[in-house]
């Protein structure tokens, strides 16, 4: 009986044992399942959230393209505005812009230079021109004063043409310039004579001039007839050949001298009297020679047919210098213009210059910030991606992690 009891006792306890490891073996499961179950439904909460993240970093990448693509239109619209087909050509495309534009400066500023210099170089002329018109305008006036008549002669020549006066002898008359000292050494003191039409006008000027108190003059009467010379000189020429006048005045000055001869030198001279005592012999330097007179000696002396001649071409030089200013100054205004116009284009090519390389600036600036913005949401859109792919890449593995914890449990 002892003994049955004794098995029996090892029996209970060892049903004990294993009713206690059991029932903690269905706790240990309890717990077991209710962890699994734990961790399923954090998996769950995980995946939930990873899809949700998942779904706000899409919209946030297809954002980020849209703004990269619309920085890309805009850069892409920017360039074609600005003629530039890619980032490559676009320095050198406003280079060279920027190239030609100081090209046309530098052309400009040359024309304008050469319209300067011209216009420098007709003022020149002008202003040379001026004074050698002052010089013979003043020279012009002292010859005229000094062939202005005085006393009687100037008395008749201010007074109306109804008494017959002509004008003074040197105005009236021409003579060869290379005779014309001698000429005036032949006529003596008729070279600076007044001019009258007829003996009865001389008459009547004399007249005048006593009844006036207006002084005394020497008169040469026109109208005379010419002598009938044609027989060639001895030696020289004639001195009636050399000397030109007016009509009624030519007779008498050839007449006044008649049988004077114009030779080169006092030796001629005194040649022409000892072969031809009859004639007068007039040398190149005014020194004369006859039977009954002789003028000459030292230094030169100024006549009023010298005067005439020197007023003469003193006036034409006067002229030329006027004529020539007619034609200077329509020419230095032309230049002034044309240095005017391309002052302008010049000024129009540095406007344009400047204004190219405010372009240039404002362009590069642009471009760089829309490069920039290109850039910044490429970087944007590439940061989004790589943080959606880690969530999905967590998702897929919480995904897995959840599966093999639901069939666990289901097990």
């Amino acid at each position: 009986v002892l003994e049955r009891r004794a098995e029996c006792e090892k029996a209970l306890a060892a049903a004990e044992r294993a009713h206690l490891a059991a029932v903690r073996a269905l706790a240990d499961r309890r717990a077991g399942l209710a962890t699994l179950a734990g961790r399923v439904e954090a998996l769950r909460s995980a995946a939930a959230a990873n899809a949700e993240e998942i779904e706000r970093l899409s919209e946030e990448l297809a954002e980020a393209h849209e703004r990269m693509q619309a920085a890309q239109e805009e850069l892409e619209t920017t360039r074609a505005e600005l003629g530039i087909e890619d980032e490559s050509g676009a320095e050198g495309s406003l280079a060279a812009w920027l190239h030609e534009l100081e090209q046309r400066c530098a052309e400009t500023a040359e024309a304008h230079e050469a319209a300067r210099e011209r216009v420098r170089e007709l003022t020149a002329r002008e202003r040379d021109a001026e004074q050698r018109l002052a010089h013979w305008r003043a020279r012009v006036e002292a010859l005229s004063v000094g062939l202005t008549p005085r006393d009687g002669s100037a008395a008749l020549l201010d007074s109306e043409p109804s008494i017959g006066v002509l004008g003074s002898v040197p105005t009236l008359v021409t003579v060869d310039p290379s005779a014309r000292t001698a000429i005036a050494v032949a006529l003596g003191a008729l070279a600076d004579a007044v001019a009258v039409e007829s003996t009865e006008a001389a008459a009547d000027a004399l007249q005048r001039l006593r009844d006036g108190d207006s002084g005394r003059a020497t008169l040469v009467v026109a109208g005379a007839t010419p002598p009938n010379n044609d027989q060639p000189p001895p030696v020289g020429r004639w001195a009636a050949d050399l000397v030109t006048a007016p009509d009624p005045l030519l007779g008498s000055l050839r007449q006044l001298l008649d049988g004077v001869v114009v030779v080169d030198d006092l030796d001629t001279a005194r040649a022409v009297i000892a072969d031809h005592p009859e004639l007068t012999a007039v040398t190149l330097d005014g020194e004369l020679l006859s039977r009954t007179r002789a003028v000459g000696g030292s230094g030169a002396s100024t006549g009023s047919l010298d005067l005439k001649a020197a007023l003469d071409e003193a006036v034409a030089a006067q002229e030329r210098v006027e004529q020539e200013l007619a034609e200077l100054r329509p020419m230095l205004d032309g230049a002034r213009a044309e240095e005017a116009a391309r002052l302008a284009d010049l000024e129009a090519a540095q406007k344009a210059q400047a204004a190219a390389e405010q372009q240039r600036a404002a362009a590069s600036a642009q471009l760089s910030r829309l490069e920039q913005a290109v850039r910044s949401a490429a970087a944007e859109a590439e940061r989004l991606r790589a943080r959606r792919d880690a969530v999905e890449a967590r998702r897929a593995d919480a995904l897995v992690s959840l599966q093999a914890a639901e069939e666990q449990l289901a097990l």
